[in-house]
């Protein structure tokens, strides 16, 4: 079990769920909150392992070239980057930095400011935040719609297996509910 902090960007939040995929894969025993991050080692091999499970090396350095072409900047291609890989810009800076594609006083240099949002707007690098809490996939939202306009479940167990992705004003109207749905329910046919 992993407690991921809701209220930190989605960027972090993944990095923390791949830190703690880490602990998993790596058999390293639990680890109480006042030790992550500290200076042990098997920590700093997790973070490693976060890191490059969210960034490959490769992945990166292929898609340096386009996105510094596509943003003109460093900052610009390093905005684009970490948006599209979806890691904190702590962590895509780092990456970076250690792949090559920008120098450490680069990374010094980008990692003093943050990016703010019209930077994200104006790159058009904005990152899906796909660890949002409460959430289903998509596969998921899609089969509580269909079960929804079949009638097979009712506006309220649709919103409650969508556990908040579904709002009542996002269910489709359906009129009225087709009468082999209403028989099914009642166990006639």
């Amino acid at each position: 079990m992993a407690l991921i902090n809701r209220q930190h960007p989605s960027g972090r939040r993944r990095f923390t769920l791949a830190h703690e995929l880490g602990h998993h894969l790596l058999a390293n025993e639990y680890s109480v909150d006042w030790n992550v991050g500290g200076d042990d080692d098997s920590e700093k091999v997790i973070n490693a392992f976060a890191i490059h499970f969210l960034m490959p090396r490769d992945d990166v350095r292929d898609a340096w070239p386009d996105a510094l072409a596509r943003a003109g900047t460093a900052r610009g291609a390093a905005i684009t980057l970490a948006a599209s890989f979806g890691c904190s810009w702590t962590a895509a800076l780092t990456q970076m930095q250690r792949v090559g594609v920008i120098s450490a006083a680069q990374a010094d240099d980008l990692r003093y400011t943050l990016p703010a949002a019209s930077e994200h707007l104006e790159h058009e690098a904005v990152a899906v935040d796909d660890l949002r809490v409460p959430s289903v996939s998509a596969a998921i939202a899609g089969a509580i719609v269909r079960a929804y306009k079949k009638a097979d479940i009712s506006a309220g167990r649709a919103l409650e297996l969508g556990r908040g992705a579904l709002q009542p004003s996002d269910l489709p109207d359906v009129g009225d509910a087709p009468i082999e749905a209403l028989l099914s329910q009642h166990g006639r046919e």
